[in-house]
């Protein structure tokens, strides 16, 4: 595996799609409204450090911390984190639109047992890490390269037993999403030695998936979905897609 060496996908990339297959929720500690969580800090700390081992050594997938609420009078956009670093100032700590937490760099005098503060009411609050498939930034590629983040996964899972333990025992492929399809309905042409195979879209709305489910979906989207196969990754055909996707989903 190569180093890192391109930047996150943009959180409104990762919002059109809950990534419920790959997401992991563990519980985190006991929340209060606007009381302090026991251990939140540290808790973000590690698992901040987890997926950072995980994304420099693949760089494929991309991952985060984030944060969810099961109260229903508190969305994501109304989830507010604050850290207080020992003698400094109340940090309010940016959630994303996917409810993935953002850490400082420059929290000055922050550390594990830096206070952790949250809106959520008691046991409505999970902490949790997710990892993804960073999109493809050329519409020719080899199918190796189309298939990278889902291998780089499974790579993943088989050397972070505990941060990734969440996922499935395998990684079965990738589901490319176009949210504003231009052609209207893109597909993916393999050139196997057989001859080109395409690979038409569907509607987003009529995907289907155990563990998948597609939110703030926006009409006219459409999805494809690539199987992980061995044969291809050997002969490692090209790969060329009518469009670019805005996001790229392991299948679990």
């Amino acid at each position: 595996m190569t180093p890192r060496t391109s930047q996150p996908a943009s959180s409104a990339a990762r919002a059109a799609i809950a990534l419920l297959a790959v997401t992991c929720l563990a519980p985190a500690a006991t929340a209060a409204a606007d009381r302090t969580i026991e251990d939140g800090y540290s808790q973000l700390l590690e698992m901040s450090e987890k997926v950072a081992a995980v994304t420099r050594d693949f760089d494929a997938i991309q991952g985060c911390v984030l944060i969810r609420s099961s109260d229903p009078a508190i969305g994501r956009e109304a989830i507010r984190l604050v850290a207080t670093p020992a003698g400094g100032a109340p940090v309010t700590l940016p959630l994303d639109d996917q409810g993935c937490v953002t850490l400082p760099p420059a929290l000055a005098g922050a550390d594990a047992a830096t206070p952790l503060t949250i809106n959520v009411p008691k046991g409505k609050a999970t902490l949790g890490v997710t990892f993804t498939v960073k999109p493809p930034t050329t519409r020719e590629l080899d199918y190796a390269g189309l298939q990278a983040g889902a291998m780089q996964l499974n790579a993943a899972i088989r050397r972070e037993a505990g941060v990734m333990r969440f996922m499935a025992p395998k990684i079965k492929g990738v589901l490319l999403l176009w949210k504003a399809p231009d052609p209207a309905e893109p597909a993916v042409h393999i050139q196997a030695a057989a001859g080109e195979r395409r690979l038409a879209s569907i509607p987003a709305s009529a995907y289907r998936r155990e563990n998948v489910t597609l939110t703030d979906i926006p009409p006219g989207a459409r999805v494809l979905e690539i199987e992980l196969d061995d044969k291809l990754v050997k002969a490692n055909p090209k790969v060329t897609l009518d469009a670019l996707p805005d996001i790229v989903m392991p299948l679990p």
